[in-house]
C-alpha cells in the first residue's frame, strides 16, 4: 500500500529514484514494520515493487506485499548489523547484503540467489574493519 502511495504522484521512474528515501518514512508509520532495531537500508525489487528488502540491526526482512507484513530472513547470516543491500540485474536476480560492526571490527558481504530464504559468504577474505583516527 505504501509503495502504491509512492509511486503513484511521481510516476514510475521518477519513483524509483525516489522510494528507498520515501519508503523509509513509511516504515515508520507501519505498524510492525521493523519491530526489530533500527533500519539501516532498503531495498525495492526493481522487477516486483511489493517486494521490499530492509537491512537492520537484526538482519534482514522482507516484505512481499508493499510493507503490510514482514518476515525476517536471516538463515546463513553472521548476528552483524546489515549496514547496505544491493540486487543484481541477472535472472533470477541476486541479493547481496553488507554487514558490519565497527565495535567488533567485522566487515562482510553476503550473497543469496533464492530471494533471501538462504544467504552465502561471496568470499573468504574481506579485510577486517579499521577505526580511523582523527588528526
Amino acid at each position: 500500500r505504501c509503495v502504491e502511495t509512492l509511486r503513484s504522484p511521481f510516476g514510475e521512474k521518477k519513483a524509483a529514484q525516489r522510494i528507498s528515501n520515501l519508503l523509509a518514512l513509511c516504515l515508520l508509520t507501519i505498524p510492525g514494520a521493523m519491530a526489530h532495531g533500527s533500519t539501516n537500508a532498503i531495498l525495492v525489487d526493481p522487477a516486483n515493487p511489493s517486494r521490499i528488502f530492509a537491512g537492520s540491526e537484526d538482519g534482514v526482512q522482507v516484505s512481499n506485499d508493499g510493507g503490510s507484513t514482514w518476515t525476517t530472513i536471516n538463515q546463513g547470516l553472521p548476528a552483524l548489523p546489515v549496514s547496505s543491500l544491493a540486487m543484481s540485474r541477472s535472472t533470477p536476480p541476486v541479493v547481496y547484503a553488507a554487514l558490519s560492526s565497527t565495535s567488533a571490527g567485522q566487515i562482510a558481504v553476503y550473497k543469496s540467489t533464492d530471494g533471501g530464504a538462504t544467504w552465502s559468504a561471496t568470499g573468504t577474505g574481506t579485510p577486517p574493519a579499521r577505526r580511523m583516527e582523527g588528526t
